[in-house]
């Protein structure tokens, strides 16, 4: 199982979901070693909450954003990782006259480092991660519309994971996260501020036998920020919620170091965010850039 990195990617899709970061997994790819990945995401969805109030708008319908990822993390040491994402996002409504957007969205580095290991502890091992990072746009995407990728602004990141693993191959994951987002100018000429935010997730899952598979929940709180106005979304939204979904990862036969994920996500409940469905894939390469000799 520690050869595989499942490419568990909770990537901003949308105005409802870009203020969410890129969160880290608890494994740590040994020096010389790079996953690689392509993935795609397709999320949907007719209600959306106006503070923490359902609401649905006919001029809107149903908000479908899809999302290709280029992803890679490469162990620079056995101790620390590098971890770089890409994402191009199509974001349309399925009524109304508001203009779809797409482009790619923002880039996001992170580093990760193992801050404490022990050998044995109990019927497993105990790992301490942390991690920084820090995301950028990379296109000239309008973020004060109706229908938006993403903020317009750079953010930074800083999160702790805790992971225990068992012997059996069954482990629990818990990470915190706080992100730090600068203010933005917008469309209309003039700068606002987009709300911090911290977020929490807890991820368990196991390998059976060429099969991973596992579930999780995940909760952000924006620190600050207003609602959403007369139907149109706004950089300044403090936007939280509470998700949870589940992933399955799988070695591709007869094909050394390929394998493939699929995963599901729901809202299931929030303050000016949608109350969407994700379904996403990935096709997953793993290689070696050293020699082990």
């Amino acid at each position: 199982m520690k050869k595989i990195l499942l490419i568990i990617l909770y990537i901003s899709l949308g105005h409802h979901l870009f203020s969410q970061g890129l969160l880290l997994d608890g494994f740590m790819q040994p020096k010389g070693e790079i996953v690689s990945a392509i993935g795609f995401s397709h999320e949907f969805y007719d209600t959306y909450y106006v503070g923490n109030v359902a609401t649905q708008n006919p001029n809107l319908g149903t908000i479908k954003t899809n999302s290709v990822n280029l992803f890679l993390t490469a162990g620079i040491t056995d101790f620390l990782n590098l971890t770089v994402n890409l994402p191009y996002v199509t974001a349309k409504p399925t009524a109304g006259f508001w203009s779809p957007q797409q482009g790619f969205q923002d880039l996001s580095i992170f580093l990760k480092g193992r801050l404490f290991q022990t050998d044995q502890l109990g019927n497993g091992n105990l790992n301490i991660l942390g991690g920084l990072g820090y995301t950028l746009p990379t296109s000239n995407y309008i973020a004060d519309a109706p229908i938006s990728i993403g903020h317009q602004a750079d953010r930074f990141e800083f999160r702790l994971i805790s992971q225990y693993y068992f012997e059996n191959s069954f482990f629990i994951m818990v990470q915190g996260g706080y992100l730090h987002t600068s203010n933005v100018e917008t469309d209309r000429g003039f700068e606002v501020e987009v709300p911090n935010s911290f977020d929490w997730t807890i991820r368990s899952g196991m390998n059976i036998g060429f099969l991973y598979t596992d579930i999780w929940v995940s909760q952000q709180n924006a620190l600050s920020g207003t609602d959403i106005g007369p139907g149109t979304p706004f950089p300044t939204n403090a936007v939280s919620f509470l998700r949870t979904g589940f992933n399955l990862y799988g070695d591709l036969p007869f094909i050394s170091n390929l394998g493939l994920s699929a995963g599901m996500g729901f809202t299931l409940n929030g303050e000016n965010v949608g109350k969407s469905t994700r379904i996403s894939t990935s096709l997953i390469y793993r290689l070696s850039y050293l020699s082990k000799n």
